[in-house]
Formats: structure tokens, C-alpha cells, sequence
């Protein structure tokens, strides 16, 4: 018989998603963004069920939390039924997502995601700020620094898209600048005193960060740490930026007008 003890740390790797404010989306006329969102969550087709947080958790911050499920049919039941001698009694498959938003109090500047499962990330994707890992990263790592350990780029001209690039040795980000070239994806090894700030204390020096959409230092760590997680991504953006993508890539819905525009020169030109 095996005794369960209720007291033993529950921890999880979590990424964090930062909220792209300035989506049109978004910007409602005399409403808040913070509101806008939770509506557009509430919408969904995955049945989003507001959930209580306990006392004291993410105290300095306003935040919800939402549940989502779905359910679907087995698509293929029907027809693997039609050459079975026995019908299958396959109930419908479900599907549950938790999605945690975080914003700092009086403001929604910065509205923080983090998602557990898939149903949460679909719900969001749309509204995430594509570069929030990379811009984290670029202010917590010195560039000239031996840190790098691998890279993901796609580039901006030519056929090469998603060159997944190993570094057998560290290097540094200013080894990597190459124009036409926007990189997707990095993973670096972050200082110890650089992780304290984003609450993991460690006996190692370094540990692994991978910065993408979104930003995930790579240990596991305490539900009642993730305060002071997002308190570390507050921490970095008063730190000065590095340079990493020269080029920014179009996105449809973030960048309609200028790229209308652009359409509307291209077609005076031909």
C-alpha cells in the first residue's frame, strides 16, 4: 500500500504569452482591453467557464482564470461500424484547457498568458504578440556573451524557411545577425542572479530559456513561483534591448492598413 503525502511539490515547466495590446481587435471604443479580451475568451466555442482562484495567489496582479472544453465525435465510428460485427461503444472524445490571464493592477499595458493544453492556446493565438520571448531575451543576455545554443529563423527572401541552427559550442547573438533573416526561435543559457529575478534559485550557474511567441525559462517550478515570474518578465523590460531581428514580418491582422497601402503602391507600379 502506498501512502500519498498531499504536502509533495506539484511543479510544471510554464511558458508565458504576452497579449498584443495593440491589435485592432481589440481596441474597442470606450472599453477596456482587459474587458475586450475576457469577451472574446467567454465567445469561444469551447464553452469557457470562469474558475475561482484561491486567496492570495497572484495577489499583486489582477487576473482570471478560465476553463474550456470541447467535445466531439469520434469521426470515424460510423464508418469502421459498417465492416464491424459488433458496433463500437466509443463515447464522444473531450477535451479540457485552462487559460490564466495576468495583467499588472491599473493598467493593460501588458496583459500575460499562460495556457495549460491546447484548447487555451487556440483561443489566444490569435491575440498573442509574436515576439514577446525574443524581446525578453534580448534584454536579459549581454550579446557579445557565449549564450546561444541554438537557433530557428525563416528568411525573408529565398526558399529556406524554419533552418533549425545547433551551435556545439555557446555562441553569441552578435555570431548569428544576418540581414534577411528574421529568427523565430532561440535558446540561450540565462545567469543564475538573471533567474533569481524570475524567482528559481538553482545551485547551477546557468540554466535553459527558450524564447519564441513565448518566453519559458526551462525548469519547473511552484504554482504560488509564477507571481514572480511575470514580476522577471516586469524586471526585463526596463532593461535596454538588443537588436535581433533587423527585419519584422507582416502579420495579416496587426499590420491590414500598411499592407493594403503597400498593395495599392505595388499596383501603380505595375
Amino acid at each position: 500500500m502506498t501512502n500519498t503525502n498531499t504536502n509533495d511539490e506539484v511543479k510544471k515547466p510554464i511558458a508565458i504569452y504576452r497579449i498584443n495590446t495593440q491589435l485592432k481587435d481589440l481596441i474597442q471604443e470606450n472599453q477596456d482591453i482587459w474587458n475586450v479580451l475576457q469577451n472574446k475568451i467567454k465567445a469561444s466555442k469551447y464553452n469557457a467557464e470562469e474558475k475561482a482562484l484561491k486567496n492570495g495567489f497572484l495577489a499583486g496582479y489582477d487576473s482570471k482564470c478560465y476553463k474550456l472544453t470541447s467535445s466531439n465525435k469520434v469521426s470515424w465510428k460510423k464508418y469502421v461500424d459498417k465492416f464491424l460485427e459488433t458496433p463500437l461503444n466509443i463515447p464522444n472524445s473531450h477535451n479540457s484547457s485552462l487559460l490564466l490571464l495576468i495583467k499588472p493592477k491599473e493598467q493593460t499595458e501588458d496583459i500575460y498568458a499562460i495556457v495549460f493544453g491546447n484548447l487555451a492556446y487556440f483561443v489566444i493565438q490569435s491575440y498573442i504578440d509574436v515576439n514577446f520571448g525574443l524581446d525578453i531575451l534580448s534584454r536579459i543576455i549581454e550579446p557579445d556573451s557565449n549564450v546561444v545554443k541554438s537557433s530557428k529563423g525563416q528568411n525573408v527572401v529565398g526558399s529556406t524557411q524554419g533552418q533549425l541552427s545547433i551551435y556545439r559550442q555557446l555562441h553569441s547573438l552578435s555570431d548569428i545577425e544576418d540581414f534577411g533573416r528574421i529568427f523565430q526561435e532561440l535558446n540561450a543559457s540565462i545567469k543564475k542572479d538573471v533567474l533569481e529575478k524570475f524567482g528559481i534559485s538553482t545551485d547551477k550557474n546557468f540554466k535553459n530559456c527558450c524564447a519564441k511567441s513565448s518566453f519559458q525559462i526551462k525548469t519547473s517550478i511552484l504554482p504560488e513561483t509564477i507571481e514572480k515570474y511575470i514580476t522577471g518578465c516586469e524586471y526585463a523590460k526596463t532593461l535596454p534591448a538588443q537588436l535581433i531581428n533587423s527585419s519584422r514580418k507582416l502579420e495579416a491582422k496587426r499590420d491590414r492598413e500598411l499592407i493594403e497601402k503597400l498593395k495599392e503602391k505595388i499596383i501603380k507600379q505595375l
